[in-house]
């Protein structure tokens, strides 16, 4: 693949790598730079550059690649998760799963390692949790794995995945 950023001097700057090569480049970009460029921007310097954000290091392999190693409670949690639109508190996923505290920890645990193998990205996630008004915690599938996870886990034939 190849990415070109045009320069305000009108110079091109080229750089050819793999998929995961130039996500790390942007994202290493970002880390270094995005205060910088956010700061200029807020002073209405580079009208150009309209956001620094991260590029997110899911796309429909590493989703299906995670899909394929998950088994068991971390598969099920995940399924759950998506038939449930991505999201689930705590209380469901115990009422409905029989995963509570520790038991749930655990999952949660093996799905972040397998999400940081299938992605090459050792900060990646795929559920991730918040508080709730109550106190309780709220699971969800995080926003930019989302689609790739909803699509990659029904087969081309429409069934329901196993």
């Amino acid at each position: 693949m190849k990415l070109n950023i045009l320069l305000n001097n009108g110079h091109v700057l080229s750089y050819e790598g793999t998929y995961q090569e130039l996500v790390n480049l942007s994202n290493d970009f970002v880390d270094k730079w995005g205060d910088l460029i956010a700061g200029q921007r807020s002073a209405g310097q580079h009208p150009a550059l309209t956001a620094a954000s991260k590029v997110s290091e899911w796309t429909e392999q590493a989703a299906k690649e995670l899909l394929d190693t998950l088994f068991g409670d971390q598969k099920r949690l995940v399924m759950y998760l998506i038939g449930k639109d991505g999201t689930a508190t705590s209380t469901e996923i115990e009422a409905d799963l029989g995963l509570a505290k520790q038991k749930l920890a655990g999952v949660l645990s093996s799905i972040t390692r397998n999400a940081k193998k299938a992605t090459g990205d050792a900060g990646a996630r795929l559920v991730a949790w918040r508080g709730t008004a109550d106190g309780k915690y709220q699971y969800y599938i995080v926003p930019e794995a989302v689609q790739y996870v909803s699509t990659s886990a029904i087969p081309k034939d429409g069934s329901p995945a196993n």
